[in-house]
């Protein structure tokens, strides 16, 4: 029989939540994901390097 020593503060559920990818709407997709002036420059010059 195994011994089991570990400690479970929070219950499986609470761990689900804690380290499953959050789950977000089309907006807040857009408003997170969404690069701004400068971000956009920016990529645009990378894209020309190559």
């Amino acid at each position: 029989m195994a011994i089991k020593n570990e400690l479970s503060i929070l219950t499986k559920a609470e761990q689900l939540d804690l380290y499953s990818p959050p789950l977000l709407s089309l907006e807040q997709q857009r408003l997170y994901f969404t690069p701004n002036e400068i971000e956009l420059t920016e990529l645009k010059s990378i894209r020309l390097r190559g």
